[in-house]
Parts: C-alpha cells; sequence; structure tokens
C-alpha cells in the first residue's frame, strides 16, 4: 500500500442537509410536550430536560445548512478542512447516497466520534474519491448494530415528512 496518490481536492458541504418543513418540528415537539406531561407527573425533570435539549438540537441542526469545506486527499491522508486525518489512523470505508449528495464514511481509530464524514457533491466526484479510497483503505460497510435496526425500524412505522 505504498502507492503514490495524486492530490485530489473539492469544496462540498460539511454535513448532509435536506430542509424540513415546519410540520416536522410541530408533529415532534408535540410528541416532546406529550412525553413531557407524563414526566412531570412522575417527576422526571432531569429527563424531561435532557429531552428537550436534544429537541433543541435537532431543531437548531435542521434550520442551520451547515457551511461548505474544502476536502483533499493526498499521499500523507485525507484532509477535512484544516484537519489530517493520517492514513495509518484510518480504517475501512462505504460510500453511499443520501437524497442528492454523496456521502463516504471513514473508520478513525483515533477520534472520540469513530467516522469521519465527507460528502461530495456530484457523482463524478464520488467516483473519483472512492477510486482514491480503494488504493489506501478496505471497502467495507460494518453489519447493522442495535441502534443502526431501530432507527431504521421507527423511520419506516413512523414518517415525519410529507410524502407527495
Amino acid at each position: 500500500m505504498a502507492e503514490k496518490i495524486q492530490p485530489f481536492k473539492w469544496r462540498s458541504k460539511r454535513r448532509p442537509y435536506k430542509k424540513k418543513e415546519g410540520h416536522v418540528f410541530v408533529t415532534f415537539l408535540l410528541i416532546l410536550i406529550l412525553i413531557g406531561i407524563i414526566l412531570i407527573f412522575l417527576k422526571q425533570f432531569y429527563f424531561l430536560a435532557a429531552l428537550f435539549s436534544i429537541f433543541f438540537v435537532y431543531w437548531a441542526l435542521n434550520i442551520t445548512e451547515p457551511g461548505e469545506v474544502d476536502y483533499k486527499i493526498d499521499s500523507r491522508g485525507v484532509w477535512v478542512g484544516n484537519q489530517l486525518y493520517e492514513w495509518n489512523r484510518l480504517g475501512n470505508f462505504w460510500c453511499t447516497q443520501q437524497d442528492d449528495v454523496y456521502l463516504c464514511y471513514i473508520k478513525d481509530f483515533r477520534s472520540f466520534f469513530s467516522y469521519i464524514i465527507i460528502t461530495a457533491k456530484d457523482k463524478i466526484t464520488a467516483d473519483k474519491l472512492q477510486q482514491i479510497l480503494k488504493l489506501k483503505l478496505t471497502e467495507k460497510k460494518p453489519d447493522d448494530n442495535f441502534a443502526d435496526k431501530i432507527i431504521k425500524w421507527t423511520q419506516t412505522k413512523i414518517n415525519l415528512e410529507k410524502t407527495s
């Protein structure tokens, strides 16, 4: 794996973003208020505060469009902005598409957040990115864990988005 990599640069959003309509927040907030009433009767004020904090983070991330960042891959590693992730600290990777954004997840062994998420605006950039990553890393998507399975099941049963 001592292959020389030609530097590859592109600019894209820092994270995937899809603007949500107001009814999604209202529905989520109404469910939270109903759960909150139950928690007040059970005197679980800290749990209630944690739930409202989670709602605030969800709301803030969904109304704030992410900024763009410069990505770069070279022989030293993967650059996200000014942060370098060296090849020797990276594990397997896999690429996927979410709405109109292409995503590559790269396992990072030395970080608290165990994956680096790299976005690409178009298929050409995503294919080139995948081709370069294959030179240094193994392409393998990990099996879904318990939390992933619950999230997928919940998304199929409870749809907060309007379908047209």
